[in-house]
């Protein structure tokens, strides 16, 4: 029997409410994420073009609102198919989903996590209950506002229209690259620009590798991944000449590549695209999660104000970095790499004193140590669903030295961020 048709009985298989919901929630979120793109793309033609915005400053941050809570509450549609993932043992996409970036278990520790951060900001504001759900509901708000964020649900919208569903992890694999970026950008304030640029001698790299793996391993598994690698280049290259914004660079791939990988596969190819929109549902509503963890955790740390001040001892000792590095590519093979990233930096910012450290340098090497934990996790399918066990350590071990050389020898890390951004 030849493979696509294989491929298309397995994404069939599956069913029920939850997926039926998470499939329509993929369908809203794709129509708002295009929306997205076109809203930002039309900004910065008519920036560039006509030397003006084509919104003024208030319908645009007005627009930003209404797509960032549309999305944010669209996605909750997925929300029962992201939580039932780790116990599915088939279904759709094709068998048990390990989720390379958020979804099983960080949809159900991110939707744990935020409730308990939620009941400390209502237990410590002492201006009452009401006091503190105001806070809670205006954090939130500012959040999912903010045009940075909407630059992670583009992102995952895009990675799935061109990963296409055809391994349980391909949607999470081909946004891995940008969407970690942004959640640094988004939860660390880290500058997206930096880090992607930082990126692209590491990721040029990495891709090498990868490339090799096509020897090894099936082609719907790694293409993904390679596709990540260009969409973080495309999106690099854009926002390194400064005539546009991370968030604005990804609506621009986004407005012509979404629809267009959309056609290809439901018209050209006849692929269905009832797993890409699940894939695309439940990435995004467990990064929601993330997101909305980790605001809510960093007001009590604001509350709190807590500062551990481990910074100088970190710095100063390879044997702790390491052991740090160590814990958090533990901690995302286990908990997911967006969550943890998310809980990891706040605490760690929040722990230095002072200006002793390169935020982008910390960022870059947590990305990459992230994208092990992606590989690792996508590992051990079997051939016709993903990448083999010893395929998918080889590219964990890729990034992982990766990381490792960015680390202790950070003026080549830095130096392309310090070369383009001049």
């Amino acid at each position: 029997m030849p493979s696509s048709v294989i491929d298309r009985d397995r994404i069939a298989v599956g069913g029920g409410i939850s997926a039926t919901l998470a499939a329509i929630g993929g369908a809203l979120l794709m129509l708002l994420a295009w929306a997205a793109a076109i809203a930002f793309a039309g900004d910065a033609f008519s920036r560039l073009g006509a030397g003006r915005p084509l919104l003024e400053y208030a319908t645009f941050d007005r627009l930003a609102l209404f797509l960032g809570g549309g999305i944010a509450l669209c996605a909750l549609l997925a929300l029962p198919a992201a939580l039932a993932a780790p116990f599915a043992r088939t279904g759709d996409p094709p068998l048990r989903s390990q989720s390379a970036l958020a979804v099983v278990p960080g949809a159900l520790i991110a939707l744990a996590a935020l409730i308990a951060a939620t009941a400390a900001v209502l237990a410590m504001s002492g201006a009452g209950l009401e006091a503190g759900a105001t806070l809670v509901y205006r954090r939130l708000g500012s959040t999912f506002s903010e045009i940075v964020y909407l630059f992670i649900p583009i992102s995952v919208m895009l990675a799935a229209a061109l990963g296409g569903a055809r391994t349980p992890e391909a949607t999470a694999c081909a946004a891995a690259p940008i969407v970690l970026a942004g959640l640094s950008g988004t939860i660390g304030g880290l500058s997206i620009v930096s880090l992607l640029v930082g990126l692209l001698l590491p990721l040029l790299a990495a891709g090498l590798l990868l490339a090799v793996l096509y020897a090894a391993a099936p082609a719907r598994a790694v293409t993904p991944w390679l596709i990540g690698i260009a969409l973080a280049f495309g999106v690099s290259l854009l926002t390194a000449t400064g005539l546009v914004t991370p968030t604005e660079a990804i609506g621009l791939v986004a407005v012509f590549g979404i629809p267009i990988a959309l056609f290809v596969r439901a018209v050209a190819l006849r692929q269905p695209v009832g797993a890409l929109l699940r894939q695309a549902a439940t990435e995004t509503v467990s990064l929601v999660l993330v997101i909305a963890a980790s605001t809510i955790a960093g007001t009590v740390l604001a509350l709190a104000q807590t500062k551990a001040g481990l910074g100088e001892g970190l710095l100063s000792s390879p044997a702790l970095m390491i052991g740090g590095g160590v814990a958090f590519l533990v901690a995302s093979t286990l908990a997911t790499p967006a969550l943890v990233l998310a809980i990891a930096l706040p605490l760690i910012f929040a722990s230095f004193r002072g200006d002793q450290v390169d935020q982008t340098h910390v960022g870059m090497v947590l990305i990459l140590l992230g994208l092990a934990a992606v590989a690792a996790r996508s590992g051990g399918r079997t051939p016709a669903v993903g990448l083999p066990t010893a395929a998918a350590a080889a590219a964990a071990a890729a990034f992982v030295i990766l990381a490792l050389a960015a680390a202790l020898v950070p003026e080549v890390a830095l130096a392309p961020v310090r070369g383009l951004l001049r």
